[in-house]
């Protein structure tokens, strides 16, 4: 057996004994059959594990699966086959036979999984700071702004920060969470009304039973352990693990968590005045930096075709779009005593959801970041001395009515048409002021129309404005990329290498030119016109 081959056993060895993921189906026996080879005697000299040319191993591709999950590489791979740049000169080319087999094989594959959409695998995801923020706020009472406390989320190159390929762990926000937890069950137990909720009942050996103890410990060196502290703490432990974890506890969670109690309230703390509560809120951390409550996780059954998740887990991922944090108790109770895959009953809740205060979580997190300018109002680079009145508050204000506005539209007007084009906005007195707005008072955002005043719709907002201009000048270049990208949704292609820069537009006897004009003097060049 040659390396090659040793290499494609273990390959199948570790799919189908470690992931268990794929079953070797018809569909991956014709697959190899007829590509593998093509593929050996056209491509593999080169993408292969050793020399990888264009990052590309084609020993890899075993099962239609890891096909369809790198569909856009085989896509490429397809034009290059029918460009006759696959293989490239002055290696052999492909026969007709060999390229119509390998073509008409790869775009079966690819069709056949688009009209059966595939999501794949779930990606565990790891609460983002704001989740974190908001679950914590629910789940105890307290506020805990994470996004201060941990490393900032990256937006993963699409915008949002709740993107899981920007969710990553490092040691230092594991030592955070550690401290996070222990900050914010010390904030608990110091409240009283607090504690008492979580903790309704505490426990206290009496004289009798710390005298028998005694006995038991120092004369006979027997174990201690009784069973009334640990079934007053499965009352407590138990129900709070199930909603922190955002499901139901399996037996080996319950067991385990009542065993991690036991180990800590008898091996000492049961002979303290407070050893009881002192043992439930060592659980209580433990519980907050369990993987299980940092995570989004959803169970990957060994099914070879697309399936529905769990009704508690929609019901999370429904929280967690639309509130930013847990399923409250209405939620899990829908969850567990009807489907949520139902219309009417997945309609039910999420209106009822998108009628709670929670629901401007959504609008906090969703609008500022799909237009790209919270980053710009928190965190300014305008010219301080050319814009003196761009002031903190002048910028939270911009802020709210990018939230305030987009939530008025989702839960008051319901056409999301008015958020390209309307003839109203929400201001208070301080932004009207700003945009020259008459007649507004006080500091409470209402809608005001504006049409007159060459505002309306989000294309209007101040916020919009500044995110989209550089720190001493407004940028019809910038501003008509943003439209492409966070509007249209068609972002410019990349320009022809050797375009020069913008000031390379002026010469000598026009240096004192416009932006209009330079911009239009830079489109007279022949490449920067885009067919």
């Amino acid at each position: 057996m040659d390396l090659k081959h040793f290499r494609i056993l273990i390959i199948i060895v570790l799919s189908g004994f470690v992931h268990q993921v794929f079953a070797d189906t018809e569909a991956d026996r014709r697959w190899r059959r007829i590509s593998f080879p093509i593929f050996a005697k056209h491509c593999t000299s080169c993408h292969n594990a050793a020399d990888k040319k264009g990052g590309i191993d084609l020993d890899l591709y075993y099962y239609v699966p890891s096909v369809i999950s790198r569909g856009e590489m085989f896509q490429h791979l397809v034009e290059l086959v029918k460009d006759n740049e696959m293989p490239p000169p002055p290696k052999p080319p492909m026969s007709k036979a060999e390229k119509d087999s390998l073509i008409d094989l790869i775009n079966g594959i690819l069709e056949d999984a688009l009209s059966a959409p595939d999501p794949g695998p779930s990606v565990v995801r790891r609460l983002s700071n704001r989740e974190y923020t908001f679950t914590i706020k629910d789940l105890l009472g307290i506020d805990f702004n994470a996004m201060e406390f941990f490393p900032k989320d990256g937006s993963g190159g699409e915008g949002f920060d709740n993107q899981s390929g920007s969710l990553f762990m490092t040691p230092l926000i594991i030592e955070r969470y550690y401290m996070a937890a222990d900050s914010i069950v010390r904030v608990v137990q110091n409240d009283e009304a607090r504690w008492e909720n979580l903790v309704p009942r505490s426990y206290s050996p009496g004289l009798i039973r710390r005298f028998t103890n005694w006995v038991k410990g120092t004369v006979f060196n027997r174990p201690i352990k009784w069973s009334k502290p640990t079934d007053l703490a499965k009352e407590i432990i138990l129900p709070f693990a199930t909603k922190t974890y955002r499901r139901f506890l399996s037996q080996e969670e319950q067991t385990d968590l009542i065993q991690f109690f036991d180990t800590i309230y008898f091996n000492g703390l049961w002979n303290k005045q407070n050893g009881f509560n002192e043992a439930l809120t060592t659980s209580f951390k433990r519980i907050l930096v369990s993987p299980t409550f940092l995570y989004k996780v959803e169970v990957n059954a060994p099914i070879h075709k697309p399936y529905p998740i769990s009704n508690q887990e929609l019901a999370s991922r429904l929280s967690y779009l639309l509130w930013s944090s847990m399923p409250d108790d209405t939620l899990l109770r829908a969850a567990y005593y009807e489907d949520l895959h139902d219309d009417a009953v997945l309609n039910r809740e999420a209106q009822r959801m998108m009628q709670s205060p929670k629901f401007e979580r959504f609008s906090q997190s969703f609008a500022p970041q799909w237009l790209g300018v919270e980053e710009t109002l928190l965190n300014p680079v305008a010219d301080e001395k050319l814009f003196p009145e761009f002031t903190d508050a002048l910028r939270r204000s911009m802020l709210d009515e990018v939230i305030d506005y987009f939530h008025y539209i989702f839960t008051e007007r319901g056409n999301l048409l008015e958020l390209l084009d309307s003839d109203y906005s929400l201001l208070n007195e301080s932004l009207a002021g700003y945009y020259g707005v008459p007649g507004v008072q006080g500091s409470e955002f209402r809608p005001v129309q504006v049409a007159d005043y060459g505002r309306g719709g989000i294309l209007g907002m101040g916020a919009v404005l500044t995110a989209t201009s550089l720190p001493n000048r407004t940028s019809p270049v910038l501003r008509g990329q943003w439209v492409l990208d966070q509007v249209l949704g068609t972002p410019a292609p990349p320009p022809p290498p050797d375009i020069p820069q913008l000031e390379e537009a002026k010469d000598g006897a026009h240096d004192e030119l416009d932006v209009r004009r330079v911009l239009e003097k830079h489109r007279e060049s022949p490449l920067c016109r885009v067919s």
